[in-house]
């Protein structure tokens, strides 16, 4: 196994760039398929850690994780597509001069990717666009009118919750979602 060396731009985010290398590395190099959930609004307003939290619970209840759960936070997004080496692990190649890695597009390629490989969840603005039309997603909407987000699984009022709370119940109801029995396999469309 070959782990890339991290820039030292992003040293805050080493020990992230690290459980992304572990993710990454520690299951079949061409898993598809699993699931990935979209934090969309106030994801990382609760508490700065939302995305971590529902990792964690996920870690802990989702006895199919295998690779476990990964939060991909706006920095760590960042260190993932600003690395060549990061890139090739997930399959995306260089970026185009009107489409250099850092960019919106770029980091949509990143987080599709990502998505596809399934297993995280991702807290980016750019995350809700860049998986649209995936079916292995469950989207949140966090702080949001329900009106506001047809295509939510769940919308959430993080004002009717205490805090600690939030990433144990959108953990829960993803899972019921994904182990109903009426529900079919998750399915990748438009990759």
């Amino acid at each position: 196994m070959r782990v890339f060396a991290i820039p030292s731009t992003v040293m805050p985010a080493t020990r992230s760039v690290s459980a992304f290398h572990h993710w990454l590395l520690s299951g079949e190099p061409q898993s598809t398929g699993g699931s990935a959930i979209v934090l969309q609004g106030a994801g990382s307003g609760i508490g700065g850690n939302l995305a971590e939290n529902l990792a964690a619970h996920l870690n802990q209840y989702d006895d199919s994780s295998e690779p476990a759960w990964l939060a991909v936070t706006p920095v760590l997004l960042q260190a993932i597509a600003s690395d060549t080496g990061n890139r090739r692990l997930l399959g995306i190649g260089e970026g185009c001069a009107n489409c250099p890695p850092s960019s919106p597009c770029g980091l949509k390629k990143t987080l599709l990717a990502l998505a596809t490989r399934g297993r995280v969840i991702l807290d980016s603005p750019l995350a809700a666009g860049a998986t649209e039309g995936l079916g292995n997603v469950f989207n949140v909407g966090v702080g949001f009118e329900p009106e506001s987000l047809a295509e939510c699984h769940i919308i959430i009022n993080p004002r009717r919750f205490p805090e600690h709370c939030i990433a144990s119940v959108i953990g829960d109801v993803f899972l019921e979602w994904l182990n109903c029995p009426c529900r079919e396999k998750p399915l990748l469309h438009g990759v």
